[in-house]
């Protein structure tokens, strides 16, 4: 089996139209700056071969890795001027949370991604798979001034934690404008853990996507946050495809 045969075409780009509410804390690993609506793009730019992922410095980690990725690129224009580039492990049957970098510097990398399936292939119905351990990760976020993992160092690795639980529901139609989808509902609940004394948190994202085998990509997605800290806090986001495009 080959995983780019499930992968779009090269430099197709979805556009979703997204609503978004909740709380900053809860929001802004995943949304920053926040706004309530907005238009986002997901453009497939293919496949980066033996990659790693980088430290604060730009400089490999090459304690794991490095993986064959399959690269999408995140645009908010609307709201903000940055792109964002989410690098996913290509393993072989499913895509795995590994890497992602924005152009501001924030950097995110997963250092199990054997244990953190966001997709599988060939989709199977009423499929279910939870990560054994906890798995380590950094998550550095510039724009914020928050830096939740304090050394992100070759050599000096202090980690966070995480877990994922990923599970595929029945196939069936659904509705997007005036065209309706063939889609798999996919289910990731992700839970991590930051922090320390008064700034531990444990957070739990539910995130359900729509995957449409005719697109080969998501013609939806919602995303759930619960923040469990000092100060408890939540949102939700959703986004509905609007348009396919071709470069």
């Amino acid at each position: 089996m080959i995983i780019e045969d499930y992968l779009p075409e090269l430099n197709t780009s979805f556009e979703y139209e997204v609503d978004a509410e909740g709380d900053n804390g809860a929001m802004s690993p995943i949304l920053h700056p926040f706004a309530n609506h907005y238009n986002e793009t997901h453009t497939y730019k293919g496949i980066a071969d033996n990659f790693y992922g980088k430290d604060r410095q730009n400089i490999d980690v090459t304690e794991v890795g490095p993986y064959k990725c399959a690269r999408f690129e995140i645009k908010r224009p609307d709201i903000y001027d940055v792109t964002t580039n989410y690098y996913y492990a290509i393993m072989d049957s499913f895509l795995a949370l590994y890497y992602q970098e924005n152009s501001k510097g924030s950097k995110q990398l997963f250092l199990l991604p054997e244990q953190l399936p966001i997709i599988i292939f060939p989709l199977k119905e009423n499929f279910f798979f939870e990560s054994k351990k906890w798995c380590n990760f950094y998550l550095i976020l510039t724009e914020t001034g928050i830096s939740l993992a304090p050394k992100y160092e070759s050599g000096k690795l202090n980690v966070d934690e995480c877990k994922l639980k990923l599970t595929v529901d029945n196939k069936s139609n659904i509705a997007i404008g005036s065209k309706s989808y063939e889609s798999y509902p996919i289910t990731i609940e992700l839970v991590t853990k930051t922090g320390s004394f008064m700034t531990k948190a444990k957070t739990t994202i539910t995130i359900k996507r729509w995957y449409a085998p005719e697109i080969k990509y998501y013609v939806k997605e919602e995303y759930n946050v619960f923040m469990d800290a000092l100060i408890k806090s939540k949102g939700h986001v959703n986004k509905v495809l609007k348009v396919i495009s071709k470069a």
